[in-house]
C-alpha cells in the first residue's frame, strides 16, 4: 500500500486480475468504459502477451472507500515502425551502430490488445484522483526504467480532468479515432435498404464474390487447427499497417479460446477449407468490438475479403441485438463508406527519460498517426456523415483559445527527438582552442569541422598581436564607428583589406553575417531585382529580404538558369549576388561566365568570398583574385571568422560606394566597433596569409588526399577547390547518427541538414586546417573505415564495381 499524504489518497497494486476481489472489480469497472471482463483479462495474462505482469491500481479515499481504478503495463515499442520519413535502410545502419536505438520502453495506461479508457474514477474529487494517478504512473515509470509514459484513448469529455496531467508535463496528441457504427436500424436488411442506391449496388457487387468463389463466413468458437494461419495472416496485416503496437502470439490465440467466459469469437472467411481471412471479435453487453483482422493478401483483393468480413460483423451485431459495432482503428475510408462515425481519441504523453524532450515525442507520435480527410455520406435519408478529423482540434483543451505570439517558438520540437535518441549534435562545449586536436570533457578529439582553414586562431603570433592591441587600446571601443568607435587600427586594417582584394576601399562590420545584412539592405532597395544562387548563405538572403527588393533565385551555379532570369527581367535594375565558394557543398561559381553575363545585361555583382579567402588564389585573396576579375566585380565581401582567425566581416568596393555605406548602412552605423584585440588578430593573420603560400598549398593537397581516401572507402564525397569536403548521407537521421558515431570515436565533423541544404542532400561537412598533419588525417580516415557499414549509402563508383 502506498500513501500520497498530501492528497489523502492511497492506492494498492495488484499484478494479477485474480488478486482483485470480484466485488471490487465489479464496483470499479464499467463495461461501457473498460469493455472487457475478468476472463478476457485472465486469458491475456496467461498468454504472456504482456512483457511483464500488468499493474492494476486501485485507489481509495480515507483508506477504505473505493475511488477509482487504472490499468497500466510496460511494453517495448520499435519507434522506427512509426517513422515515415526515413527508409528501412537507414535503420539497418543505425541498428548496426546503436543496437536497439529505436526500442523504447513505454509505460502505458490502457489495455493491451484492446481499445478502451485505461482509468475510471468512481468517487472522490476529480482533481485529487488525476493528480495522484499521474504521480502513481510516474512512480511506476521510475521503478520500471520506462522511457516514456503514455495514457491512451482519453475521450474529449475528459479533457477538463486531464488538466492535472498537463500540469505535470504531459502533452496531448490526437490518437487513433474509433470507427463506430450505431445500430439504430431494426435489422441488417433495414440498414441495407437505407443505403444510397450507388452504395448498395457497390456492396451487392462485392458480396457476390461469396458465390463466385464458393466462399462462406463461419463463426468459430474454437480455432485450434487454425492458430498458425491466424498468426501468419495477422502478422501480414500488421507488417503493412500504420499501427505497430503489441505482438500477438500463438499462446494468445490459444488462451483466448480455452479460457471460459472471454466472450470472444472469430469470424473466418473460407474458400472450401482454406482460411482467407478472419476477424477476432470481443462481445460486451452493448457492442461487438473487432480487435484484430488477418488476411491472406494473395487472395484479399480479388475476393474483397476485408469488405466481406466487416459486413458480416455488422450482420452479426444485428443478429445479437447489439447497440453498436466497434470496428477499431485504421482503414477509415472503407469504414466510413459503411457509415461509421469516427470518434476522436486523445493520448497524453510524457518523456520520462528526459522530460525536456516530451514535445518531440508528442510530435513524433502524432505525425505517425494517419489522418482521414474523407467524409462519406452513405445513406439516402439518414444524416450520418463520417467525421473529418482534420477539422478536429489536435490538442483538446478546456481552456479558451487565445492567440500567443510565442506559440510557434514553444512548439519547436525538431531537436527533441534527437536529444531523446542521444543523437543531438549541436552546441558541443569544447575546452580548448580550435587546433587540429581539441579537448571535449577531458577527451582528445580530432577537429575536422573548424573554419579556421589556415590554423591561425591559436597561433602565437596572432595571440600576441591581440594581447598587444589590448595593452594599447583596451578591450573594447565603447561606441559605434560613426561616433567615437573608430581607431587608427580600424582604418589601417580597412586599407590592407582593400589592397588585398584589389579594391579601392573597405568597410568593417562586427560579424560576417552583419556585413551581408548591412550591405545588401542598403545596396538593394524596392524596385531592384536581386538574382541569387539558390544555395547562397542565409545572411545574403536576409539582407535582401530586409531591403524589400524583389528576390529571384536561380539554380545552383547554373549560368543558363541565371541568364534566363536576366533575360526575363531585362530593363530592370539588376543585382546579382552569389557566394564564390559555397560553404556546405564546397562548389565554386563559374566566375568568368558570371561576370560576362553581368556585363551583358548591365547588372551589378556582389560576391561573398568568406570561404575562399585564405584558401584560393594568389596570397589566398579569393576566387576573384585567382581569375583576375576583382576590378570587374562591384562588391566583394569577406569574413574574419574563417581563415582570418577572429570575428567580424568587411565589404570591399570603390571609394564612392564605401563612403555611402559608411553613412547609410544601419548594420555599420548602429553597431559597436570591432574590439581592438580582434583587429590586432585579424591584421596579423592577414599578414601571415599573404606571406605563407606554402601553407595554403599544403591545405589544398591535404584536402584532396582526404577526399580521395574517403571516396576509396565507398563514401559519397566530392572534390572541392577549397578546404571543404562534403560527405553525403542524404538522410537527416543518418547524418546525425554518423556524426555521433564519429564523435564517439574521437573525430569531430559538422552535420548539415535542411534548411542549410535541400532535403535529400544532407551531409557531413569535413574541413581541414593547414596545420593538420598527414598522420592526423590518416588517424581520422581509420575511424571512417571502421564505422563504415555495408548498408551505408555507397558512392557511384563502388555501386558500379559491385
Amino acid at each position: 500500500m502506498k500513501t500520497l499524504e498530501q492528497k489523502k489518497l492511497t492506492f494498492s497494486i495488484c499484478r494479477k486480475i485474480s488478486q482483485i476481489p470480484p466485488e471490487v472489480w465489479n464496483k470499479l469497472s464499467d463495461p461501457a468504459i473498460f469493455g472487457f471482463n475478468r476472463s478476457f483479462l485472465q486469458a491475456l495474462e496467461d498468454s504472456s502477451l504482456y512483457e511483464e505482469d500488468p499493474y492494476y491500481l486501485i485507489f481509495h479515499t480515507n483508506g477504505k472507500d473505493l475511488a477509482g481504478l487504472a490499468v497500466a503495463y510496460t511494453l517495448t515499442m520499435d519507434f522506427s515502425h512509426f517513422d515515415r520519413d526515413h527508409p528501412e535502410s537507414v535503420y539497418k545502419v543505425l541498428n548496426q551502430w546503436y543496437p536497439g536505438i529505436m526500442q523504447i520502453k513505454v509505460l502505458e495506461c490502457g489495455f493491451l490488445t484492446a481499445l478502451g479508457k485505461g482509468f475510471h474514477r468512481s468517487g472522490g474529487e476529480p482533481h485529487t484522483f488525476m493528480t495522484n494517478l499521474t504521480r502513481a504512473l510516474e512512480e511506476l515509470a521510475l521503478d520500471n526504467g520506462a522511457d516514456i509514459i503514455l495514457v491512451r484513448d482519453v475521450p474529449e469529455s475528459a479533457a477538463e480532468q486531464m488538466r492535472e496531467m498537463k500540469k505535470r508535463g504531459f502533452l496531448p496528441l490526437r490518437g487513433y479515432p474509433l470507427a463506430v457504427l450505431d445500430l439504430h436500424w431494426g435489422s441488417f436488411e433495414e440498414y441495407y435498404d437505407t443505403l444510397k442506391p450507388g452504395r448498395r449496388k457497390e456492396f451487392r457487387k462485392k458480396l457476390r464474390k461469396l458465390d463466385t468463389y464458393g466462399m462462406e463466413v463461419r463463426l468459430l468458437t474454437r480455432w485450434d487447427h487454425y492458430i498458425p494461419q491466424l498468426l501468419e495472416q495477422w502478422n501480414e496485416v500488421e507488417s503493412r499497417s500504420d499501427y505497430h503496437h503489441e505482438k500477438l502470439t500463438a499462446p494468445y490465440f490459444a488462451r483466448l479460446q480455452d479460457t471460459p467466459g472471454t466472450d470472444s469469437f472469430i469470424l473466418g472467411l473460407f474458400e472450401k477449407e482454406k482460411l482467407l481471412g478472419f476477424s477476432l471479435i470481443h462481445e460486451t453487453p452493448e457492442e461487438l468490438f473487432c480487435s484484430y483482422v488477418g488476411l491472406d493478401y494473395e487472395y484479399s483483393q480479388s475476393r474483397n475479403s476485408y469488405f466481406i468480413l466487416n459486413l458480416k460483423i455488422l450482420e452479426e451485431g444485428f443478429r445479437r441485438g447489439k447497440e453498436r459495432i466497434n470496428l477499431g482503428i485504421t482503414s477509415y475510408d472503407f469504414k466510413q463508406l459503411m457509415g461509421c462515425r469516427l470518434i476522436p481519441q486523445t493520448y497524453y504523453v510524457k518523456s520520462w527519460r528526459d522530460p525536456e524532450t516530451t514535445r518531440g515525442i508528442q510530435k513524433y507520435l502524432e505525425d505517425s498517426i494517419p489522418r482521414t480527410i474523407t467524409s462519406h455520406s452513405s445513406f439516402k435519408e439518414v444524416a450520418y456523415p463520417g467525421t473529418d478529423l482534420e477539422k478536429e482540434a489536435s490538442s483538446p483543451s478546456p481552456e479558451p483559445s487565445r492567440p500567443d505570439p510565442f506559440e510557434r517558438l514553444y512548439s519547436f520540437s525538431r531537436s527533441h527527438i534527437l536529444k531523446f535518441l542521444n543523437l543531438y549534435t549541436f552546441f558541443p562545449e569544447f575546452e580548448s582552442a580550435q587546433t587540429p586536436e581539441v579537448f571535449y570533457k577531458g577527451r582528445r578529439i580530432l577537429m575536422m569541422g573548424s573554419n579556421s582553414y589556415r590554423g591561425l586562431a591559436a597561433r602565437k603570433e596572432v595571440r600576441d598581436a591581440a594581447r598587444e592591441a589590448i595593452s594599447r587600446y583596451g578591450t573594447g571601443c565603447s561606441g559605434s564607428p560613426l561616433l567615437n568607435g573608430t581607431l587608427d587600427i580600424h582604418q589601417k586594417l580597412a586599407g590592407a583589406l582593400a589592397e588585398y582584394t584589389g579594391k579601392e576601399d573597405a568597410l568593417l562590420y562586427s560579424t560576417g553575417y552583419q556585413a551581408n545584412l548591412g550591405a545588401l539592405s542598403t545596396l538593394a532597395k524596392p524596385g531592384v531585382v536581386v538574382l541569387m544562387d539558390e544555395r547562397c548563405h542565409a545572411s545574403l538572403i536576409d539582407g535582401v529580404l530586409l531591403s524589400r527588393a524583389r528576390l529571384i533565385r536561380y539554380k545552383h551555379t547554373d549560368m543558363a538558369s541565371l541568364e534566363k532570369k536576366l533575360r526575363e527581367h531585362r530593363g530592370s535594375s539588376l543585382l546579382i549576388v552569389t557566394d564564390s565558394l559555397f560553404s556546405m557543398e564546397g562548389t565554386t561559381v563559374p566566375l568568368k561566365k558570371l561576370v560576362s553575363l553581368k556585363e551583358e545585361y548591365h547588372a551589378r555583382l556582389m560576391i561573398d568570398e568568406s570561404h575562399a579567402i585564405g584558401v584560393i588564389g594568389p596570397r589566398g585573396a579569393g576566387l576573384a583574385a585567382r581569375e583576375g576579375l576583382s576590378e570587374r566585380i562591384d562588391v566583394l565581401m569577406g569574413t574574419f571568422s574563417k581563415s582570418l582567425a577572429a570575428q567580424g566581416g568587411f565589404i570591399a568596393s570603390d571609394n564612392s560606394l564605401i563612403a555611402t555605406l559608411k553613412h547609410e548602412s544601419r548594420g555599420h552605423i548602429f553597431s559597436a566597433s570591432l574590439a581592438p584585440p580582434l583587429i590586432g588578430a585579424v591584421s596579423k593573420a592577414l599578414e601571415i596569409i599573404g606571406r605563407e603560400e606554402e601553407q595554403r598549398l599544403i591545405l589544398i593537397q591535404n584536402t584532396a588526399y582526404m577526399a580521395d581516401s574517403l571516396a576509396s572507402l565507398g563514401y559519397e564525397v566530392t572534390r572541392s577547390e577549397g578546404a571543404i569536403i562534403p560527405l553525403y548521407c542524404r538522410d537527416e537521421l543518418l547524418t546525425f547518427a554518423l556524426y555521433r558515431k564519429l564523435f564517439d570515436r574521437g573525430v569531430f565533423v559538422n552535420p548539415v541538414v535542411s534548411p542549410a541544404v535541400p532535403k535529400g542532400s544532407e551531409l557531413l561537412r569535413i574541413t581541414l586546417m593547414a596545420t593538420h598533419t598527414r598522420q592526423e588525417i590518416d588517424k581520422a580516415l581509420q575511424v571512417f573505415r571502421e564505422v563504415k557499414t555495408d548498408n551505408f549509402p555507397q558512392n557511384e563508383k563502388e555501386k558500379n564495381e559491385r
